[in-house]
C-alpha cells in the first residue's frame, strides 16, 4: 500500500479566518482580555500561539465545549502539526451536554 500524497502547501489566509471564528465561537466562553490577546496573536501572525492560548483558556477553567468547535481546534491543529498538544490540553474540556427527548 502506497503512502497518500501529502500537500504541503498550507493556504494561511484560510487558517487565519478559521481562527477567526474561533474567536467568534469562544466569545461568552472565556473573558473579554484573553479573547482580545487571541485575536492579537492571530493579526500577528503567531497561528500556532494562538491556538494553544485559546484552548489552554478554555481548559483552564475546564470549560465545556461542542463537537464542532473541539472538531475545528482539531482540524486546525493537524494543519499546524500539533495535534498532540492540542489534544492534552483540550481533554480537560468537557463536552457540552446533549438533551435528550
Amino acid at each position: 500500500m502506497s503512502e497518500p500524497e501529502v500537500n504541503w502547501y498550507i493556504d494561511w489566509q484560510k487558517v487565519k479566518a478559521s481562527l477567526l471564528e474561533l474567536a467568534d465561537l469562544a466569545e461568552g466562553m472565556i473573558a473579554e482580555k484573553p479573547r482580545q490577546d487571541y485575536l492579537s496573536l492571530v493579526a500577528a501572525g503567531e497561528r500556532g500561539l494562538a491556538l494553544d492560548h485559546l484552548a489552554s483558556w478554555l481548559a483552564e477553567d475546564e470549560v465545556p465545549i461542542s463537537d464542532h468547535m473541539r472538531r475545528e481546534m482539531m482540524l486546525l491543529a493537524e494543519v499546524m502539526r500539533m495535534t498532540d498538544e492540542i489534544s492534552h490540553i483540550l481533554s480537560s474540556c468537557p463536552a457540552v451536554p446533549t438533551s435528550r427527548d
